[in-house]
């Protein structure tokens, strides 16, 4: 994979080939932890479902049979939040709600929704045989992403590619996040 940036965008490219079906993509965006502060993005791309595909934008759960042939396609975009309220969530803008125990009323409240989705991410996709190519464009410092790429700043990037079979394979040692420091 290669990692790039301008004034608007922080741009990632990967390569792979093999019968792959689906990529994970966890970035933290200050290089600190993907459980600390809300600078953190999970990038869900995978192959066209065997039936009944969802579409770009839809995520597709974990017992659909994926294509192993295709091109990969953006299916979800979400930021992880770990500063707000005291715990860890996922920017989803659904609301929390309480299981309750016995006896206890249910309750919940609406999360806002503070970034932007999957539509505000730019990529372009090939597949060639068994080869594809995923090239990312995420916006930069324009607050619908949390992404604030610069000279000396880190980023820190976990990679897990999915085989037939929904067989992950982390890039480096699983949960682990390669940190860099931007030129």
């Amino acid at each position: 994979y290669k990692t790039a940036y301008d004034r608007d965008y922080l741009y990632l490219m990967a390569e792979c080939t093999g019968p792959l079906t689906k990529v994970v993509l966890n970035i933290d965006g200050d290089g600190d932890g993907f459980i600390v502060g809300n600078d953190n993005l999970m990038l869900m791309l995978s192959t066209m479902a065997k039936e009944n595909d969802p579409g770009e934008g839809k995520p597709v759960g974990g017992k659909v049979e994926l294509l192993p042939d295709g091109r990969l396609i953006l299916r979800q975009a979400t930021i992880h939040m770990a500063s707000d309220r005291g715990w860890p969530h996922w920017d989803d803008g659904k609301p929390f709600k309480k299981r309750p125990k016995k006896g206890e009323e249910p309750w919940e409240f609406q999360r806002p929704k503070r970034y932007g989705d999957w539509q505000d991410i730019k990529y372009v996709s090939t597949a060639e045989g068994n080869r594809k190519v995923v090239e990312i464009a995420i916006p930069n410092g324009t607050g619908k992403m949390p992404i604030q790429a610069g000279p000396g700043h880190q980023i820190a990037l976990e990679v897990i590619l999915y085989l037939p079979g929904n067989r992950p394979i982390s890039v480096y040692e699983p949960l682990t996040f390669f940190k860099m420091t931007l030129e």
